[in-house]
């Protein structure tokens, strides 16, 4: 299998977490892509230019993070996200809230990167309160991660982990202390600190 993906994509990095924790990264090849200039290669696999990408060994182009972790789980597990049941929708929406905070820092980022006097200071108070609220949450409700790792983990330490990458100055955990412990925890294990962005 061919796994496309950048050494700074949150997204991407989901995947390599679920595959080392699925026990089958040792079946994929990884390339990395500076998604930031357009690439031919990845516009054939996926016409939208995101990762990640992974091919199959019959050749299908699965995209983006939720279809990839599913099929990975689905053909490698299960161990990531429940079969069925209350268990397996809990799952899928601490997975969903990990990606939402993502949707709304990427784009709190891109805005901030940009001259001071082109800012919209409107747009990024909206997109870091969605993350402050999403953070919140998380912080203040333990029955997500009373179980075994799961997508929803692993979807909230790899959106942890974008934050203090691309906007350490937000200090995210510093207020939430309960946050925090699970992360101290869950971002020592080996698949998290496999795939640490740089």
């Amino acid at each position: 299998m061919q796994l496309y993906g950048s050494n700074t994509s949150p997204y991407a990095r989901k995947i390599r977490i679920a595959a080392i924790e699925l026990g089958v990264m040792d079946r994929i090849t990884f390339t990395a892509f500076d998604v930031g200039t357009m690439q031919p290669e990845l516009v054939k696999l996926n016409p939208l230019h995101k990762v990640p990408v992974l091919v199959t060994d019959d050749g299908r182009a699965l995209f983006d993070s939720p279809v990839i972790a599913e099929w990975l789980d689905v053909t490698y597990g299960p161990r990531l996200l429940p079969a069925s049941g209350p268990a397996r929708w809990s799952v899928l929406t601490v997975a969903a809230l990990a990606d939402g905070i993502l949707d709304a820092a990427v784009p709190a980022r891109a805005e901030r990167l940009r001259p001071p006097e082109q800012q919209s200071a409107a747009a990024i108070e909206k997109n870091l309160g969605k993350v402050a609220r999403a953070l919140d949450w998380l912080d203040q409700n333990d029955s997500w991660h009373a179980g075994a790792p799961d997508f929803g983990q692993i979807g909230v330490g790899c959106a942890i982990g974008y934050l203090e990458f691309r906007m350490p100055d937000l200090a995210v955990l510093s207020t939430r202390p309960r946050l925090a412990a699970w992360n101290a925890g869950f971002s020592a294990r080996p698949a998290m600190k496999a795939t640490v962005p740089h």
